[in-house]
């Protein structure tokens, strides 16, 4: 990253977006499109609103599981509920109570 782009993101298409713009746009999604939906009298409006009411959610989702993706990669988990135990099946010949691994 060179120094005239020190504080950006890179868009999916290789420009670079300011980080500050970057985080606020799914705020921004959801906001206009609520505004959209409520103040513009038309069936076209609501459906743009929920459009990026539903964009908007589903950056902050893609976000927020990228992010633990990365966290679990620098943390060398496989899982992010790794428990050492687990509950099998019913055994055979079993009263039918779950038995520990």
């Amino acid at each position: 990253m060179s120094i005239l782009n020190k504080g950006c993101t890179m868009a999916n298409n290789g420009f670079y977006i300011p980080e500050p713009i970057y985080k606020v746009l799914p705020v921004l999604y959801i906001g206009s499109g609520i505004a959209t939906a409520l103040y513009i009298p038309s069936v076209v409006s609501v459906l743009s609103g929920l459009l990026l009411i539903s964009a908007g959610i589903m950056v902050i989702m893609w976000r927020s599981a990228a992010r633990s993706e990365r966290r679990r990669k620098q943390h060398g988990r496989k899982g992010s509920r790794n428990h050492s135990k687990s509950v099998s099946g019913y055994a055979s010949g079993d009263s039918g109570d779950m038995r520990w691994k």
